[in-house]
């Protein structure tokens, strides 16, 4: 069993993984090839088009902001991903329901 652990609050929960092959196993799709392709399209919508991840050691802000160019590619893509799994749901392909996944955490607003 693999521990899920929130840092700064300390709430955690065990996955043994069964979910998670479950829903590759139960895993239907017109569009997608695989449930990996699907997971990166809500990983590409999930990307904040004005900041990128960046170490303390690799910018002097905390908060480094993306070049217009980069912006611009990043929300070509977001929208890609957008029309794909919207594409996907209308076709009755798999849809995720993660919001009882998340219940038992705390819910804070992001401070930035």
């Amino acid at each position: 069993m693999k521990k899920i652990e929130a840092i700064k609050t300390g709430l955690f929960f065990y996955d043994d993984g069964e979910s998670n092959r479950s829903l590759r196993e139960n895993f239907e799709s017109q569009v997608y090839c695989s449930f990996d392709d699907m997971m990166f399209d809500l990983y590409l919508l999930s990307k904040n088009e004005d900041f990128k991840f960046a170490l303390a050691h690799e910018t002097e802000s905390h908060f480094p902001r993306r070049t217009p160019e980069e912006r611009q590619a990043l929300l070509v893509k977001k929208v890609h991903a957008q029309r794909r799994y919207q594409d996907h749901l209308e076709k009755g392909g798999t849809e995720l329901q993660l919001s009882g996944m998340l219940a038992d955490f705390d819910k804070k607003k992001a401070r930035h």
